[in-house]
């Protein structure tokens, strides 16, 4: 392997290069599934539409990611992994309006950028030895385990043993993020903890679903998105990705891309289309919540940027990293907190 050194500089050129891509066709018809790499039964509930408020506070370099969790039925247990670059915290949120912020900064081509995303891409995803459990707590209608694992054998066993069920495809997704040191968030649904928490105040029917949002936190010296889920035969449903970026200067997604099925060829690409970037109104902290603007947002001056994946499938697809729209040099401190993260756009780290 090449020494790190000339390898940070070959990545450095290649994230570079694949920022300044402007033209590259979008397609609607692709195919997509779970954004957290779904476990659990044959008849988990649908995601129909995946929303997620992204927040970065630069000068911090620390990551709040706020996911809405829609289920459409909520009689059994299910769950979901969530892979961090750095130990995460976890904790429910209950003051977002996404209603509100998908009506007052709903997607909407950039006619500048003309929306530029990419895609075809299938997956699914769907304590024991060698994995530590740093914190497990109840959040909301979900338990949650913050996770430190020295293989991925003995994490997808630690899954197993845990009501999580996993696949012929969890190994290798597992494994790939145990050699890069990540950590993992596994929250696991639990239906009488649904009726306790929701069915007080009227507002959960416990036989259709419902919705709740958590937030994961963590530090990272860019936005980053776990996007990447194992390979699987199967297509998902229509889904539909709708991500809210907030950060103090533009960003653009960037993902390594593998060709399926022979996963031969390596590009890097931009995996999502933007939408019209805006500053915000005075009135913003009604759109992400009081508490969770106290407890996320960065002071200064803020560009908030929307994105959609209209892909069926991310087969093929790494993690997302939201580099600088204009690149500049890094020092050797900078390269030191990027480390971990170019593995992810890394092709041969990535296997």
């Amino acid at each position: 392997m090449a020494p790190f050194s000339r390898r940070v500089g070959k990545l450095a050129a290649a994230i570079a290069a694949a920022v300044l891509l402007t033209q590259v066709a979008a397609d609607r018809e692709a195919d997509a599934c779970g954004g957290f790499g779904r476990l659990g039964s044959t008849s988990v509930p649908s995601v129909a539409v995946e929303r997620v408020l992204l927040v970065h506070d630069e000068a911090k370099g620390v990551e709040h990611f706020v996911r809405e969790v829609a289920f459409s039925s909520a009689k059994e247990t299910f769950g979901f992994v969530v892979p961090t670059p750095s130990k995460p915290t976890v904790a429910k949120v209950d003051d977002v309006d996404w209603g509100r912020l998908n009506r007052e900064h709903p997607f909407s081509i950039d006619k500048r950028t003309g929306g530029v995303g990419y895609g075809r891409g299938s997956g699914r995803l769907g304590g024991s030895g060698g994995v530590k459990v740093l914190e497990h707590k109840r959040v909301g209608s979900f338990a949650s385990y913050v996770l430190d694992a020295s293989s991925g054998e003995a994490m997808k066993k630690w899954l197993s043993d845990n009501r999580f069920q996993t696949t012929a495809a969890s190994q290798t997704w597992l494994d790939h993020y145990v050699r890069l040191g990540f950590y993992f968030v596994a929250l696991r649904f639990e239906p009488q903890l649904a009726k306790e928490t929701r069915t007080k105040n009227g507002d959960f029917d416990f036989a259709r679903g419902g919705a709740e949002t958590v937030r994961i936190s963590f530090e990272t010296p860019v936005p980053y998105y776990p996007y990447r889920e194992p390979d699987a035969g199967d297509v998902g449903v229509d889904r539909i990705l709708s991500l809210w970026l907030l950060t103090s200067s533009p960003k653009v997604p960037v993902a390594l891309r593998k060709e399926v099925p022979n996963g031969e060829t390596v590009s890097y690409v931009r995996p999502w289309r933007e939408g019209i970037r805006s500053s915000l109104a005075p009135d913003a902290p009604a759109l992400v919540g009081p508490k969770t603007w106290k407890a996320t947002v960065p002071a200064g001056p803020l560009v908030l940027q929307t994105f959609e994946d209209q892909k069926r499938s991310r087969r093929g697809f790494g993690d997302v990293l939201l580099v600088p729209e204009k690149p500049t040099p890094a020092d050797a401190e900078a390269r030191a907190k990027w480390k971990r993260l170019f593995g992810l756009l890394d092709a041969a780290a990535d296997r």
